[in-house]
């Protein structure tokens, strides 16, 4: 028998935290003025998630349910650029005559150039504009080629320049932060010249950019491991190079750096004075563990020796994945994880095949298995514990899918029908990420009445209906989904509708078709909920840039 989990009543357009139970802990109920939670998402319009405290605390100043932030998006083959418009106040405008204009793109170019040889380095420049609206950024992906050559048209603002290269063998990452656009001159974006740890004295570096390590299996077994790979993540959260060691277990790491923008043509440069070091497997075929060492100095060139602990024999682990009615479950993901082995965390990953299969080997001790099946599958995720300390056959048995419940009307308390009811998983119950970041979709009956299939977990759901219903979508509710709770559903009301258009203009005053519009309520800096979306369009004469979008209602009181 599935359980059935349902929603407690909510206001129209408002965020409250579902009623939920943590193992023998005390209900959450919105309206005390003092709900538990983990983020701002858990709490009412009007209040904030003190992280200290694990509780919602009301905020001096909430933001009006009038004031929105929009974000227009032109076709790729547009002169335009992605555009935000923040704070607007829809209460102190008229929703029948909404203009909008796109702003004009501006030209980004240049060059990445090899410190080593003539020519450039290939790879990706992410380009982020800061923020328009509560942390939101334009991020756009160009393509450096293998010339080292890049260029796009953004939209103007500041923006920090992160230069992914596709040879990490060889090249760090790479930080220009500050770059105002439009800019009077190409940036300059390269590296210092690195030294040759073949030929070069590493001790008469200035600045230091190439550093030694060792990595070694153990101090009584100090033989190098093969299979392994180093890298750094320094203290302005930038990469270095991927190294693998020599015979000896030798490896040289070269530094990323970060430039920003003093004036026009002047830089200023910032290196790393620590980094995080991450030995990790070169393939999952390696049963070595994963080690970070964390906060090691950059003030030599000599990182020291590294020791990724001594590892027992390995083991045969097999079985079947089945679900609760003794069915196998094909193309299961199973994921091995254990804190104990070496001076690390080994995780290894396999899968089962078409007959619910699975095989694996790994080194003696303790782990946790995680078994997560296919989107679709009736079976949900699971977590067991495995004992490794000889060959063994471990059959792995899912338990059956819960069911999000409830009932849908509109702002009249007449049933909803047809309606996309989203769930997606942000994270398990208890706040804590554990990789598995899933969607799950169903549409409401002719009674409004939706039932999903869900894991465990913690959800952000939506209510989206069609843009022909003419009712407004919903603020995402949270919902805690746990094995062993079930609510009583009841009616979930969807705000009250209003009609906003206009239309969509470029800098010249032209109008534009194909612009994508979006609409974000943002009730704090760290969170936009988006209430209204659409695209510019015309009739089949011309195009006239006219939009029309439904929106919640209260955004016009």
């Amino acid at each position: 028998m599935k359980k059935a989990v349902g929603f407690s009543k909510l206001l129209a357009f408002t965020i409250l935290p579902l009623a939920f139970l943590f193992g023998g802990c005390e209900a959450f109920f919105p309206g005390n003025g003092s709900e538990p939670c983990i983020d701002n998402l858990d709490c009412s319009l009007g209040e904030v998630c003190d992280l200290e405290k694990g509780r919602c605390v009301p905020v001096d100043t909430p933001k009006p349910l009038s004031v929105v932030d929009l974000e227009l998006t032109p076709s790729v083959d547009s002169d335009a650029a992605a555009t935000q418009v923040p704070t607007v106040d829809l209460s102190q405008l008229d929703p029948e005559q909404m203009p909008l204009q796109v702003a004009a793109a501006v030209q980004l170019g240049g060059m990445v150039p090899s410190p080593d040889a003539m020519g450039g380095i290939p790879g990706t420049l992410v380009a982020t504009r800061q923020p328009g609206f509560d942390n939101r950024s334009l991020i756009f992906n160009i393509p450096v080629g293998d010339s080292g050559e890049y260029e796009s048209r953004l939209t103007a603002g500041t923006y920090d320049l992160l230069f992914k290269p596709t040879n990490r063998d060889n090249f760090p990452q790479l930080l220009l932060s500050g770059l105002e656009l439009p800019a009077d001159e190409e940036p300059y974006l390269g590296y210092h010249g690195f030294a040759n740890p073949e030929k070069d004295d590493l001790t008469d570096q200035d600045p230091l950019l190439v550093v030694r390590g060792r990595v070694l299996q153990s101090q009584v077994y100090a033989n190098p491991v093969t299979g392994m790979k180093i890298e750094g993540i320094t203290d302005q959260g930038l990469r270095t190079s991927v190294a693998v060691p020599d015979q000896q277990g030798i490896f040289y790491l070269r530094l990323p750096f970060s430039r920003s923008v003093v004036t026009d043509g002047q830089y200023d440069d910032a290196f790393p004075q620590t980094m995080d070091v991450t030995i990790r497997p070169c393939s999952s075929d390696v049963m070595q563990p994963t080690v970070t060492v964390e906060g090691v100095e950059l003030d030599d060139h000599e990182l020291g020796t590294f020791y990724v602990g001594e590892v027992s024999d390995l083991r045969s682990v097999s079985g079947v994945v089945l679900d609760s009615r003794g069915r196998p479950v094909a193309n299961c993901t199973l994921r091995f994880e254990s804190n104990e082995i070496g001076n690390g965390v080994l995780t290894h990953q396999t899968r089962s095949d078409s007959s619910g299969e699975y095989e694996a080997s790994l080194p003696e001790g303790n782990y946790v298995v995680t078994a997560v099946p296919e989107l679709l599958s009736e079976a949900r995720m699971h977590s067991t514990e495995l004992e490794l300390a000889e060959d063994k056959v471990s059959n792995i048995q899912l338990p059956d899918k819960l069911i999000l419940t409830g009932t849908l009307v509109d702002h009249e308390g007449n049933p909803a029908a047809d309606v996309v009811v989203r769930a997606k998983r942000l994270s398990a119950v208890s706040g804590e990420e554990d990789g598995v970041i899933r969607t799950y979709e169903t549409i409401t009956s002719a009674g409004g009445v939706f039932n999903l299939f869900v894991d465990h977990g913690r959800y952000s759901v939506s209510f989206i209906p069609s843009p022909a219903s003419g009712l407004a979508r919903s603020l995402p509710k949270v919902a805690y989904i746990l094995d062993d709770y079930q609510m009583e559903s009841s009616a979930i009301r969807l705000p009250e509708p209003s009609l906003i258009k206009g239309n969509v203009y470029d800098a010249k005053g032209t109008p534009m078709c194909g612009v994508n519009i979006e609409v974000f309520y943002s009730p704090d800096e760290n969170n936009s909920h988006l209430i209204g979306q659409t695209i510019s369009g015309g009739n089949l004469e011309e195009c006239t840039g006219a939009y029309s979008m439904i929106i919640p209602g209260q955004n016009l009181q």
